[in-house]
């Protein structure tokens, strides 16, 4: 399965030098952004569509699925539109809403396993090791990957 985050904004760039100036000199550029917008009730949406391919289909398709560098045609595998999700507030208590929540590799969604593409889940095992906080692995994206086209971004669980 692949999931395509699609912003309902449209998808603006910066150039080289754009992107080097604002990282050397305003590194929080992108958050204080965000904040402000959805602060002057400019709230940000995303679509997110899904692709489903039988896992069968995957051993006798034109390329290997679970290959990065790969798109999936939407002629052969259109796109299924699943929610819109609307950043609608600032969070009040960044630590206890955003830097605490822990995405954890053990804590998968019931019929979305792990993805057979390697680097979704080298070193990412559930083991149950803790981090320096004493808590359990966090990743913010344990089991895919997110590919970022000029209209989409994407993530593959190869399921």
């Amino acid at each position: 399965m692949e999931y395509h985050f699609i912003s309902d904004q449209g998808v603006q760039g910066l150039t080289g030098a754009e992107a080097t100036k604002i990282a050397g000199e305003d590194a929080d550029y992108h958050r204080r952004d965000l904040r402000e917008a959805i602060g002057r009730g400019e709230f940000p949406s995303l679509t997110l569509s899904v692709q489903v391919m039988a896992y069968a289909d995957a051993k006798d398709y034109q390329f290997n699925p679970f290959d990065l560098t790969k798109i999936w045609p939407h002629n052969d595998y259109p796109l299924i539109k699943v929610v819109t999700m609307t950043l609608n507030r600032n969070p009040k208590n960044f630590f206890a809403e955003i830097a605490q929540a822990a995405f954890s590799p053990g804590d998968t969604v019931p019929g979305i396993g792990f993805s057979p593409t390697r680097c979704c889940w080298v070193g990412r095992s559930p083991a149950p090791t803790a981090t320096a906080t004493g808590s359990a692995p966090t990743s913010t994206n344990c089991r895919s990957t997110v590919r970022t086209y000029p209209s989409t971004a994407t993530c593959s669980t190869g399921r």
